[in-house]
């Protein structure tokens, strides 16, 4: 494209016509405007003719408007074509069709930066987004909130409706969740059913609690899936900048810690990050640290509580207690550690070595004492789950110490009934 000093265009080429739709007839004498997309700001051009004006020259991509309305996307180059007395004679635009290029950075950029079930910006968008707020924040001295939400209850729903449902459950969450902050709110998907939004310039923590509120209403609401309604709750920990943090990394583990500490009060709540979780956090870090070594290192130990005969004060049970005795802390409370245990899956290689020191001292017991004597273990709920390793033979240790299998009872801590295993 060809175009005087004023602008307006003095000649094209077939391929112009071929690309915008314009012939000839039509392109000569009207302004390139006429290719205007409406895309691009008004600094975006003053910018560009600043560059020819000083320059000569200026080379970028643009996006125009072919005659039928459809945008294209064109790499254009404008130079200037001096007369013989060294003035600016026309401008010259040579440009090419870029759109498909484009339209596939687009496609490859929104792939990775959001998801793609709920259309919600991704881990990568949030933590960007994240750290671009926290700067804003900083020059601003104004207040940002982190919500971490999880949805309760939805590994239930999507075990027994199916991932097809539970997807559709996702979509209806993040629609309500996006339609519960302000534009300049961003609401993620970090993955399965986790959640984040950050509220920025906030006066306070209020605003962020109203929010927290609202979320929860809307969540309560019935969620329609395969012609029945279901109901899922949510769980939310909410954090503030700079109150509770600084650093991006602390501010995503005090929402996480958070939104535990809302599940653990009983779900369908929110909760404010609180210096206490951290050390709580901590604490329960260090004490599973040490619980993964406390066995090689000879740290655990079986106690044996004898169960009396009230008529005639003779003992034939005992039951098998465990305790830790950690080198710096002293005794360990079973309260503290057995769920520690479980979390982990450490319960599974701990409550295999209780039942062969209980099994070993049933045996001698029995040889010792009186040949009837049993032991009672205490078995955790989540020792009847399936197990990825080789599960322990019990009754195959019982049959190695010539043992039979009324040697030994085992029940569910704080049941009110033995169970007798066969």
């Amino acid at each position: 494209m060809i175009t005087g000093v004023d602008g307006n265009i003095v000649d094209v080429n077939p391929a112009f016509s071929t690309m915008t739709g314009y012939s000839r007839a039509e392109a000569v004498g009207q302004n390139p405007r006429m290719l205007g997309s409406g895309r691009h700001p008004p600094e975006f051009f003053a910018e560009m003719w600043q560059s020819v004006r000083e320059q000569g020259y200026w080379r970028g991509e643009i996006w125009n408007r072919k005659k039928n309305g459809e945008l294209h996307a064109g790499l254009l180059s404008i130079s200037t074509l001096p007369g013989s007395n060294g003035d600016i004679r026309h401008y010259i635009g040579l440009f090419s069709d870029i759109t498909e290029k484009k339209l596939s950075e687009e496609q490859i950029w929104r792939q990775a930066n959001f998801d793609a079930l709920t259309g919600l910006p991704n881990r990568r968008m949030f933590l960007d987004r994240l750290a671009r707020e926290i700067r804003k924040a900083h020059r601003n001295g104004s207040v940002l909130a982190l919500l971490f939400l999880d949805l309760d209850r939805f590994k239930e729903i999507n075990d027994i409706l199916g991932h097809i449902q539970g997807d559709s459950l996702l979509q209806i969450a993040a629609e309500r969740l996006a339609g519960c902050v302000r534009d300049t709110d961003t609401v993620s998907r970090l993955g399965g059913d986790e959640f984040t939004i950050i509220l920025p310039d906030l006066e306070n923590g209020e605003s962020a609690e109203r929010v927290a509120q609202n979320i929860l209403r809307k969540m309560a609401e019935p969620f329609p899936l395969n012609g029945e309604l279901n109901y899922v709750t949510a769980s939310i920990g909410i954090t503030l900048y700079p109150n509770d943090s600084l650093d991006q990394e602390q501010l995503i583990k005090n929402a996480d810690q958070a939104m535990y500490a809302a599940k653990e009060r009983g779900r369908n709540g929110y909760s404010f990050f609180t210096a206490s979780m951290q050390q709580t956090a901590q604490f329960r870090l260090a004490m599973v640290t040490d619980l993964r070594s406390a066995l090689a290192n000879c740290q655990l130990e079986v106690y044996y509580q004898p169960i009396v005969e009230l008529p005639d004060g003779a003992i034939s049970k005992a039951e098998a207690l465990l305790r830790w005795r950690h080198p710096q802390r002293g005794m360990v409370s079973p309260a503290q550690f057995i769920p520690l245990a479980e979390e982990s899956g450490l319960i599974h290689e701990i409550g295999d070595w209780v039942f062969r020191q209980a099994a070993q001292q049933a045996k001698l017991l029995r040889e010792r004492y009186r040949a009837d004597f049993q032991i009672s273990v205490n078995k955790s709920p989540v020792q009847f789950r399936p197990r990825s390793d080789a599960d322990f033979g019990w009754l195959n240790y019982l049959k190695s110490l010539e043992l039979d299998g009324a040697a030994w009872w085992s029940r569910l801590p704080k049941a009110c009934c033995w169970m007798r295993k066969h």
